[in-house]
């Protein structure tokens, strides 16, 4: 009976250690964030009260998915760091319902099927087809606006970027930024810009930020560019954050 209470004690302190672990790394991953986004970004009331647990980025669970067994296979990815849904600008600037998802090696962007379909070359049924796979060391840069908007451009210079819309952007900014730093030693810049030129499939295309406190949707409200070479989008009044004092604050 001795032997067993030690067994469940030593069991109890693996576990609260882990707990602490996982915790400690989502507060510096929160203060992270804020080192790259105080003072350069308005935000939303909500996204400055997130929780550091908003960071365990795996929003859609499909780090022991059949995908993600997939994607091991296929590729040598190791985990998931980020996934959930977004709305991807397409290069005929149409909004489409997307995935999107981080792992160790890659971006992923990629679309839900009807029903089950196994990928060529691979017997298991996936409920996601991938779209498009980018390694993280494409990745040059991250942009964003500096008003309250869920925008961020993800510029891939050898082939064209990522545009997408999602309200998790700035978890997704900082998540990106620290993958590329621990698995390249590369400090992947995050910019932030009211006008944003990208590289579409069909060449350069702009996207102009501005205000418009008549607007209801506070992610921002998309419209096409008379010359149809860009795109605007309208966004009320944000907050925007002060710049912290010091660089990491260790809560433990």
């Amino acid at each position: 009976a001795r032997v067993a209470g030690l067994n469940r004690l030593a069991t109890l302190i693996q576990s609260v250690w882990k707990m602490w672990k996982v915790r400690k790394a989502f507060v510096e991953m929160k203060e992270a964030a804020k080192n790259l986004f105080a003072g350069k970004k308005e935000r939303k009331r909500r996204s400055l009260e997130m929780g550091a647990v908003a960071f365990f980025g795996d929003f859609l669970m499909l780090k022991e998915s059949p995908e993600m067994t997939y994607m091991r296979a296929m590729y040598g990815d190791s985990t998931c760091v980020f996934s959930d849904s977004c709305v991807k600008v397409t290069r005929k600037l149409k909004a489409l319902d997307r995935l999107f998802v981080v792992t160790d090696k890659a971006v992923y962007h990629m679309t839900r099927l009807d029903k089950p379909k196994a990928p060529k070359g691979y017997g298991v049924p996936l409920i996601h087809d991938i779209r498009r796979r980018t390694p993280l060391e494409l990745i040059d840069s991250v942009t964003l606006s500096e008003l309250s908007d869920d925008y961020i451009v993800i510029g891939i210079p050898t082939e064209y970027d990522y545009v997408l819309k999602l309200d998790k952007k700035t978890i997704l900014a900082t998540i990106l930024h620290d993958t590329v730093q621990k698995v390249s030693g590369r400090k992947l810049p995050v910019n932030f810009s009211n006008q944003v030129t990208y590289t579409s499939p069909k060449g350069p295309r702009t996207i102009n930020f501005a205000k418009d406190e008549t607007v209801p949707d506070a992610g921002g409200m998309f419209t096409k560019a008379a010359d149809k070479r860009g795109f605007n989008i309208l966004i009320p009044s944000g907050t925007r954050e002060a710049a912290p004092q010091q660089q990491f604050v260790n809560q433990f």
